[in-house]
């Protein structure tokens, strides 16, 4: 009888168990992180854990469905009319030397496989304002610091070259915290984000 017992309790949670994980991989969309656009709050809330940001459209989580290791945290723009049309993911903060070596590889490190998965950027920016006084090499990160250096690579969709997953655009941004830290993000905007946009601009006005 207990031998009953334990096969019957084995094979329910052998059930269970399959049955989160089918669950678990039908909750991966096909878009960046395992998310797709338009997807409600209450969507994205059954799977993962996000907390909204004062009130606006904006809700942060330690993590996603399929997480990136580079990052840790992200920020989603989701709309009550049209759902998710935005995503940023955020690096820690991390030491680099004043030529930027650390900050340029952490960047590098992610500008190649979105280059292999995403094609060519469209355009970018990798140099210091003209006039600045921090263009020497050594000044990569106060220049930075300062507004007066950028270093980014931006993808954006085309009728010849459309982006996948309904994304109108994809930006690779460096940024530095202090003249000697700095952090990499990566935003995805989908081709639903003016609708939030201009719900955004409705929500701060309200009060007007």
């Amino acid at each position: 009888m207990k031998r009953g017992i334990t096969k019957s309790a084995l094979a329910l949670t052998l059930l269970m168990s399959a049955n989160l994980a089918v669950q678990a991989q039908e909750a991966k969309w096909d878009g960046p992180f395992g998310l797709k656009e338009g997807l409600s709050r209450a969507e994205i809330a059954k799977v993962v854990k996000i907390e909204k940001v004062g009130n606006t459209l904006s809700y942060t989580a330690d993590k996603l469905p399929i997480p990136h290791p580079a990052f840790s945290w992200y920020a989603l723009t989701i709309s009550e009319s049209v759902g998710l049309c935005a995503i940023l993911a955020v690096s820690p903060t991390k030491p680099s030397d004043a030529f930027g070596d650390t900050l340029r590889q952490s960047f590098d490190a992610l500008k190649d496989p979105l280059t292999l998965r995403y094609g060519k950027q469209t355009r970018g920016v990798d140099s210091v304002r003209s006039g600045s006084i921090w263009r020497d090499p050594q000044d990569f990160m106060m220049g930075m610091l300062k507004g007066e250096r950028k270093l980014n690579a931006i993808w954006e969709t085309t009728k010849a070259k459309p982006l996948p997953s309904s994304l109108s655009l994809i930006a690779l941004i460096a940024s530095a915290e202090s003249s000697s830290t700095g952090r990499v993000s990566l935003h995805y905007t989908f081709s639903n984000n003016d609708k939030c946009e201009a719900e955004k601009k409705a929500n701060d006005n309200r009060g007007l």
